[in-house]
């Protein structure tokens, strides 16, 4: 399939090289575009089915292996996601000691200055070459301890990273792009599938994603 081909083309040499795991994962995936059709005309060819009992057997036949496999791919993708998500959150702010407690009554009478500027004022002094220590005040506990918005203490956020890690960034970003592409070719494998085992997208969406290699299930 040209896409397939398309999408190889996306996943980069230096993402084979220093993720194997992944890059199996991506391979399985496009490996299984062509299978859903193939079995459906296996199945027809044997003539001993109507159109429902077609798609009842490629669901049993899908469900043995296939499906199984790229639930297991999915939820390797998510729980990658879920860790650079909190790799990120790790990296939102300085760390604070929270044994100190002089540095604690500190913060407080930062946040208390923060809070007496105007918006304009006060994001500069958290965004133009700030002190950590007040950075870190700022960030300590919800934003309007701080007279931020959720919206004003993300941008401080998103500040403070990109000064202080961008390097990490960057790697971040690349392996949530080569998730993407993994989470692509997954997504058209699914597509495939649901293009010949007679389900509604509701119930596909509930068989597809809880089909397990011992104990497939089927929706008549």
């Amino acid at each position: 399939m040209a896409i397939a081909e398309t999408l190889r083309s996306r996943f980069r040499p230096e993402w084979k090289q220093s993720d194997p795991s992944l890059h199996r994962m991506f391979e399985n995936a496009l490996g299984f575009l062509e299978v859903p059709k193939r079995k459906k005309a296996e199945v027809e060819k044997a003539g001993t089915f109507n159109a429902r009992g077609v798609a009842e057997q490629l669901r049993c036949e899908l469900a043995k292996d296939i499906v199984p496999e790229l639930s297991r791919i999915r939820r390797e993708l998510d729980a990658r996601l879920a860790a650079t998500q909190r790799e990120l959150a790790a990296l939102a702010k300085p760390e604070i000691d929270k044994a100190d407690a002089a540095a604690a009554v500190l913060r407080q009478e930062t946040r208390t200055y923060l809070r007496g500027l105007s918006m304009g004022e006060r994001m500069q002094v958290l965004t133009d070459n700030p002190d950590l220590e007040i950075v870190a005040a700022a960030l300590e506990g919800p934003p309007a301890l701080s007279g931020l918005t959720a919206e004003h203490r993300a941008h401080v956020e998103q500040v403070y990273q990109e000064k202080h890690h961008r390097p990490a960034l960057r790697a971040m970003e690349d392996r949530e792009e080569a998730v993407a592409t993994v989470r692509a070719a997954l997504d058209l494998a699914a597509m495939e599938i649901r293009g010949v085992v007679g389900l509604q997208p509701h119930e596909f969406d509930e068989w597809f994603w809880t089909a397990d290699r011992t104990n497939a299930r089927s929706i008549a």
